[in-house]
């Protein structure tokens, strides 16, 4: 471990926060659709890996196209990130683990989706701003629950299928 002296603690603790508000910011804005600022929570060279490994993004025009793609504006969406764990890992680098809550209605199946994960993101610092240089996620719970009856239509854990209750 390294020891930081005065304004070297002081710095290491605006970058803390300005990588906790590019988080916070990155989830706001998926979820309010705002596609074109999206983009600029990424570095160009950002790679995505989302849905347990299922797909792999590389730069962040596609990460943003295939997100906008996934989450149009008929399929409202909650992304709660909290319980940061961020380290950093160079003098521009950093990685964090953030635990995840999110509920996605889709409208057209008449079902909603809700699941909690693990975030495993690296960041880098570029012109003295923070970007998010990875982002992937393990997933912890997925459940599809029947908007109509409430029944739960399919529950994923850890990797696991389960089947139909109710």
């Amino acid at each position: 471990m390294t020891v930081l002296a005065g304004a070297d603690v002081v710095e290491r603790a605006r970058d803390l926060r300005e990588i906790e508000v590019l988080k916070y910011r990155y989830a706001r804005l998926i979820d309010l659709k705002r596609w074109d600022e999206l983009g600029s929570c990424f570095t160009p060279d950002a790679v995505a890996v989302y849905d347990d490994g299922r797909f792999r993004l590389e730069g962040r025009d596609t990460i943003v196209a295939w997100l906008a793609e996934s989450l149009p504006v008929n399929r409202p969406s909650l992304h709660m990130v909290a319980q940061p764990e961020i380290s950093f890992t160079g003098p521009d680098s950093a990685r964090a683990s953030w635990a995840l809550r999110d509920e996605v209605i889709d409208v057209a199946s008449d079902v909603t989706i809700r699941g909690a994960s693990f975030y495993d993101d690296s960041y880098r610092l570029v012109e003295g701003a923070w970007y998010i240089d990875a982002v992937t996620y393990v997933r912890v719970y997925e459940e599809m629950v029947s908007r109509r009856d409430g029944r739960v239509l399919r529950l994923r854990f850890l990797g696991q299928e389960g089947g139909t209750s109710r």
